[in-house]
């Protein structure tokens, strides 16, 4: 398949005072253009990608300069549409130190402000193409321009593309009426990758993890950045990765920018756990549609890889139990089964869901206790062995806390009970409040997930294919 990356947004003139200069503290400005989509097709058209960018322009001799230059940069510009009206401009003072940057925006009736739905063809921009980027911005300036932005992305999710989508908040857009939110979470239905901070989740979409900080407070939690990324991934299933990028202001003119993407492959089901020690194949085949449920429902991954635990990868090794049960999972196309997963691959992203017989899980189970209570004791025994081990101990604490949190049974709270008729959560029998409390909340998910009519349907459906 071609690799062809089509953009679609907003391009407006930029005039800046020269260097750090204020606004016309010299009679001149420098002119260029510039929008967020623009700025992506030129950067991967930098890298040797072929890109197109789509927008609308005024037809005049300003136009006629923006596709110049975008055409310098080996960017694609024939599906650019262009109307009467104007081309939008910002105006920009760059900041030094604590004097803050300023942008003035002038971009009240442009031909891209003034489009609206079937300006575009959309079956001929995507031709030979793979990925579809957007931004917040361009459905920020107009009811026309946020319309014209949700016909694209459903356009070319119709048409297999993968969407990305920048949530861009700006609080001094989104005057026309409508709240970002309103458009926004409408628009995200249709995105695969969505690239955004903790203020456009909060914003955009009314996503805020517990424990991350206000905006407007500047906390910046990085180790809960996770957090929001799975909120977003559970809330919206259609998403299969997030883009966090972080941003530290140092001055006007100093930023430290890192970035975090998440896939939400850090959380594997092993179903089943202890409950049925003796099993016949069929049940192992329901274990697998009632993980592939949990999984799509708790956790938002909308097609859950599913693996059966055995001592080879290859169709005709193991058990009995086992190659009967793969006979029978090979043969479900509802199911994404991905074949046998050995056991040193069970922490390897390997599958989503994970399934075995009670004792083999039991077994795996407590085995990954205690090579994990085994490991953290060695590590804090040979940290504090002697002074220079104590000092890295010291450095490293941050870093070993994140790994003590990811690997704690209280952040999770209790496994579920499934096959049951009703919503079980088994906490563990030392649990804390807090451990109690993330057992309730999975509970709470269950119920308003529908996780147990998820599974009923599944199962029925089985039973009458049968």
């Amino acid at each position: 398949m071609s690799q062809k990356v089509v953009t679609f947004g907003e391009i407006m003139l930029r005039l800046k005072s020269p260097g750090y200069e204020r606004f016309f503290q010299s009679p001149v400005l420098e002119a260029t253009f510039g929008g967020g989509e623009a700025n992506v097709s030129v950067s991967l058209a930098n890298y040797g990608m072929e890109t197109a960018f789509v927008t609308v322009l005024p037809n005049n001799d300003i136009g006629d300069a923006c596709i110049r230059e975008l055409r310098g940069f080996s960017v694609d510009t024939s599906k650019i549409v262009r109307r009467e009206g104007r081309m939008g401009i910002y105006y920009l003072e760059t900041g030094a130190v604590q004097r803050p940057s300023k942008v003035i925006y002038d971009r009240a009736g442009s031909a891209i402000c003034n489009a609206k739905p079937g300006d575009i063809d959309w079956a001929s921009v995507f031709e030979g193409a793979s990925w579809f980027h957007i931004t917040g911005i361009t459905p920020a300036i107009s009811a026309g321009a946020a319309e014209l932005s949700l016909e694209a992305v459903q356009a070319a999710k119709k048409l297999g593309l993968h969407v990305s989508c920048d949530l861009n908040y700006r609080k001094n857009l989104w005057k026309y009426g409508k709240t970002a939110d309103q458009v926004m979470t409408e628009l995200v239905r249709y995105v695969d990758t969505v690239i955004a901070n903790e203020e456009d989740f909060q914003k955009a979409l009314l996503l805020k993890a517990d424990s991350v900080g206000q905006v407007e407070e500047g906390q910046l939690n990085v180790e809960q950045y996770k957090a929001i990324a799975r909120l977003a991934m559970e809330t919206y299933p259609n998403i299969q990765r997030v883009a966090i990028t972080l941003r530290e202001s140092k001055s006007a003119n100093h930023n430290d920018w890192s970035a975090c993407l998440y896939n939400g492959k850090d959380f594997f089901l092993l179903i089943d756990c202890g409950a049925n020690v003796d099993c016949r194949p069929e049940y192992l085949h329901q274990f697998a549609q009632m993980g592939t449920a949990y999984m799509q429902t708790m956790r938002g991954v909308a097609n859950p890889r599913v693996g059966l635990v055995n001592n080879g990868a290859e169709a005709e090794k193991g058990c009995a139990l086992t190659k009967a049960a793969y006979e029978i999972l090979s043969a479900d196309e509802k199911l994404n089964f991905v074949g046998n997963v050995e056991a040193r691959e069970i922490t390897h992203d390997s599958a989503d869901v994970i399934v075995c017989d009670g004792f083999v899980g039991n077994v795996i189970l407590k085995f990954m206790e205690g090579v994990a209570g085994t490991l953290m004791g060695m590590i804090k025994r040979e940290m504090l062995a002697d002074t220079r081990s104590k000092i890295g101990a010291l450095l490293a604490k941050p870093a070993f806390h994140r790994v003590k949190k990811a690997m704690d049974y209280s952040e999770v709270g209790g496994a579920p009970l499934l096959g049951v008729s009703g919503n079980v959560v088994k906490a563990h029998g030392s649990c804390n409040a807090h451990a109690f409390a993330c057992a309730i909340h999975q509970a709470e998910k269950m119920v308003t997930g529908d996780v147990v009519g998820k599974i009923e349907k599944q199962l029925v459906y089985t039973a009458h294919a049968e």
